[in-house]
């Protein structure tokens, strides 16, 4: 077979590049220090020191009870559409938002039914949603706190009530929002987050996942690890994402610089709003609710 030619491309100069975002990286010294930790003690995965010294922090930070640290935010959906059983089920969900959320629906074989947002909030219309269910039968619903704005939570939570089915979020941009001067994580049944390199606070790549019921949350800790019960049966098919001690240094290091990290963030926030409010229509609500600028490339 003949080799092709290299022919030489004409290159225009490269420009100076304008970044939307860069990830926050902490001082080296600072990460060897939780790293040298790991090393030391030769435990780099599989519920080590580190992860369980980020949960417990984490968990404290949030106010929250049930949280899973997991491999990734994708990883999170995965696993709470499994334990919400919703392979060939009917899920109401939003056509703004990541891929993720709903190609994580996909891979569970459930049926997708796409509802309109509100206009304001670009998130999903609870109205909207409720008339959906006056023709057909759902069995989950997937609402997205888009760019960290929360949806109208009591709402969805009413919905949930009357109509028995579990309201699970995609809050992967939302770990320190607010609906009516309470975290978001209080509402609904179950939040997956993103921890990727992207979001404020970030453990590389990483998510966690929290939880209204213990039983859930049980369950998720057996299947982000094959399956396996505490006493070493494996007792149903599960899977491995689990995040290691190196993710978990990282998210250690910056849980400890966030409070000046969204300070900082927040200084852009508003410049960006007092130069671009009177070009551009801006994300809002109607609703008592608190954004933080964890997310706003």
């Amino acid at each position: 077979m003949q080799q092709s030619k290299v022919v030489q491309l004409p290159l225009s100069p490269l420009k100076s590049k304008v970044l939307v975002t860069q990830p926050y990286v902490p001082s080296l010294d600072k990460y060897m220090h939780y790293v040298e930790k790991a090393f030391d003690a030769k435990w780099l995965t599989n519920d080590g020191p580190l992860l369980k010294e980020l949960t417990d922090r984490l968990k404290d930070y949030l106010g929250v009870k049930y949280l899973l640290l997991v491999s990734n935010g994708t990883a999170a959906l995965q696993l709470a559409y499994k334990i919400k059983d919703l392979s060939n089920k009917t899920v109401i969900s939003t056509p703004f938002t990541f891929p993720a959320t709903t190609t994580a629906l996909e891979w569970q074989n459930a049926n997708i039914q796409l509802s309109d947002i509100n206009k304001n909030s670009w998130n999903l219309d609870p109205k909207v949603v409720e008339k959906h269910l006056t023709t057909t039968k759902v069995d989950a619903i997937v609402p997205v706190n888009i760019f960290g704005m929360p949806c109208d939570m009591e709402a969805f939570d009413k919905i949930g009530s009357k109509h028995n089915i579990p309201i699970i979020y995609d809050s992967a941009q939302s770990m320190l929002s607010k609906f009516k001067g309470k975290s978001v994580l209080q509402y609904g049944d179950i939040h997956c987050m993103s921890f990727h390199a992207t979001k404020l606070f970030h453990t590389v790549e990483g998510g966690a996942i929290t939880f209204n019921s213990k039983d859930d949350y049980e369950r998720a800790k057996r299947l982000i690890n094959f399956g396996i019960g505490e006493n070493g049966v494996v007792e149903e098919a599960g899977i491995n994402a689990k995040m290691s001690e190196l993710h978990a240094a990282m998210g250690l290091c910056i849980l400890d610089d966030l409070p000046m990290l969204i300070e900082n963030r927040e200084k852009s926030l508003t410049r960006y709003h007092s130069q671009l409010a009177s070009a551009v229509t801006l994300q809002c609500s109607n609703y008592d609710s608190y954004t933080p600028p964890m997310y706003m490339p």
